[in-house]
């Protein structure tokens, strides 16, 4: 808090200096280009929302910290003197007032704050001196060491003989195992290493460990793809039953119901993240029985529907990155055929180039909402780069059209399958909707809802935006009115209807349209 007080009062005095220096253009003082400015006074309200203006460490907050501390096991305050930087801790402390009894281990808040040694027959003591070849002997010794591998990888880095890299293969985490496999296996020993990995998974060990992300469905699948590539058939096995039986476990309520579609971006800007998104985009599909189909600037279909972990590798395994981009063109097959779809799920870097049948994804989008199916939506998986606040080609192009939809961010770089159950718990939502609306529920009339209150606030800004420009409104643009009578006639159907939605919120205002031509 005091290194982020004092960076704020930094920037202050730059901000003070780069004024005077525009106060005072004469002088040889250089003139701040008005993008320095603006930069500073964001890092400015960053830093100052990190900053309390009132509060302080009352008793309640303390005591409350305090039970926190003595609920945490020995074995993890072990792994954090053995990873993490002990000085938050001893802030901690000297705030809250802790005790050392506070702790399952007596000499956690004298290792945080650095005073005397160490017990000798201690693990974290035991684990600092060892060498790599007691550790086979430690490992079986010390069941709290197994699952300390992150800490081991690093301090022996390069340097575990096979004795001690067998060890931990058979004694650790198998989603550690699982994880890091590849720094097991390689080298002398390997082929140990494999087959303890292949009678662990044989015996029935469950992968998953508590309170990790790591055993997720979409990070088996990235695993099972790597010992594919490594010809690893025994483990590769075992990992697809296992697969198929946490597909099972996440099928989404309401997915027999809404009609959904996948779109997957197989062009040439997804060269990074193709092999995320194949997973992902198969992985829908099998979860909400939907139809899949990938695009580039032409439609790639796959040879086999995903419905285990098998076909969703056989798919992953078929798709190429190539050509230009162009979502439209996955729509305009359910747009031409007259095929609704209640709920479309685009995977994409939303880096839309080209044009299909000279639209774009948004405005075959609205074409296809005017004339096939009125309740459509859109559920965006995006892989994008840039700050939180980004929306996106695709979203800021629908929400131009008055469209609302719901995103979930990969970083494009580094695409996370671990935030899987967090997009599927997003999707559940729009499942729901679509399955309610498909069944003439009251939900879809929310949907609506929302729909036509961000259309009503584009028209606002659009109007807004021609007052502002000093725009005479005189007359009508057509487009502006097509909307507006469209926007006009909705609301009416949904108040005649007796919407749920509409009955518990005020009515929308209609924005004031530009005046009809004399």
């Amino acid at each position: 808090m005091n290194a982020t007080k004092a960076k704020l009062q930094l920037l202050e005095s730059r901000a003070e200096q780069t004024k005077k220096a525009d106060l005072k253009p004469n002088q040889s003082v250089q003139r701040v280009k008005a993008k320095t400015r603006k930069k500073i006074k964001f890092q400015i309200s960053m830093l100052e929302r990190e900053c309390l203006s009132t509060g302080g460490v009352t008793n309640a907050i303390a005591k409350r910290i305090r039970r926190y501390c003595q609920a945490i096991p020995d074995h993890k305050l072990v792994f954090f003197l053995l990873n993490f930087p002990t000085e938050p801790w001893a802030q901690l402390a000297d705030v809250v007032h802790l005790r050392p009894s506070d702790f399952a281990l007596d000499y956690f808040l004298a290792a945080c704050h650095g005073q005397g040694e160490l017990p000798p027959s201690s693990l974290v003591a035991t684990a600092r001196d060892c060498a790599a070849a007691d550790l086979p002997r430690l490992l079986e010794a010390h069941p709290a060491l197994r699952r300390c591998y992150s800490y081991l990888r690093k301090r022996f880095e390069g340097a575990l003989p096979p004795a001690a890299r067998l060890a931990v293969a058979q004694l650790a985490p198998l989603e550690d195992v699982l994880w890091f496999f590849e720094e097991l296996h390689t080298g002398a020993g390997g082929e140990g290493v494999e087959r303890a990995v292949a009678a662990r998974l044989a015996a029935g060990e469950p992968i998953a460990a508590s309170g990790r992300e790591r055993s997720s469905y979409g990070k088996l699948m990235e695993r099972l793809l790597t010992f594919r590539k490594l010809g690893l058939a025994d483990i590769t096995s075992h990992i697809e039953a296992y697969a198929d039986r946490r597909m099972a476990g996440i099928r989404l309520a309401g997915a027999d119901k809404a009609r959904v579609a996948v779109l997957g971006d197989c062009s040439a800007s997804m060269e990074v993240a193709i092999e995320t998104s194949s997973i992902l985009g198969s992985l829908l599909s099998a979860c909400l029985r939907a139809e899949l189909v990938f695009f580039n600037d032409r439609l790639v279909f796959p040879s086999v529907a995903p419905a285990g972990a098998r076909d969703v590798v056989a798919v992953t395994r078929e798709v190429r990155a190539e050509r230009c981009t162009s979502p439209a063109r996955a729509l305009y097959k359910y747009y031409k055929m007259k095929q609704p779809v209640d709920l479309f799920v685009v995977v994409s870097d939303e880096e839309e180039n080209t044009p299909c049948e000279g639209m774009m994804f948004a405005d075959l989008f609205a074409k296809y909402r005017a004339e096939v199916h009125p309740r459509a939506q859109v559920f965006l998986a995006s892989f994008l780069e840039g700050p939180p606040g980004f929306l996106g080609k695709l979203r800021a192009a629908l929400r131009a059209k008055g469209v609302g939809c719901r995103q979930f961010k990969f970083d494009r770089r580094r695409p996370d399958l671990s935030k899987l159950p967090h997009l599927l718990g997003m999707l559940a939502l729009e499942v729901g909707a679509a399955a309610a609306a498909a069944g003439g529920g009251g939900r879809s009339r929310f949907a609506e809802f929302v729909d036509l209150k961000t259309e009503n606030k584009f028209l606002n800004k659009k109007v807004n935006k021609m007052e502002k420009m000093g725009v005479r409104r005189t007359r009508r643009n057509s487009k502006d009115a097509e909307v507006l009578d469209r926007l006009t006639q909705k609301i009416q159907q949904v108040q005649k209807r007796g919407s749920t939605a509409t009955s518990r919120r005020p009515p929308l205002a209609l924005p004031a349209g530009p005046s009809a031509p004399p």
